[in-house]
């Protein structure tokens, strides 16, 4: 079962979004499909928190 959400730092990951992103973690059960979708949501969301705490701004994508 799914939390409601997890807080980063006050960041909140919603259900829904756990939900997505387990969908890209291939597992034999969907419990640990759901914890690796956690911890690449929890790790992405500290990288984005440490990037604008260092004024890290990414250049527009152009072709």
């Amino acid at each position: 079962m799914l939390p409601d959400s997890i807080r980063v730092n006050g960041v909140a990951i919603s259900s829904q979004s756990i939900a997505a992103e387990s969908q890209n973690h291939p597992a034999s059960n969907p419990q640990d499909a759901q914890k690796a979708a956690i911890r690449a949501l929890v790790v992405r969301e500290l990288l984005l928190q440490e990037a604008y705490r260092l004024d890290l701004i990414p250049d527009p994508v152009s072709d």
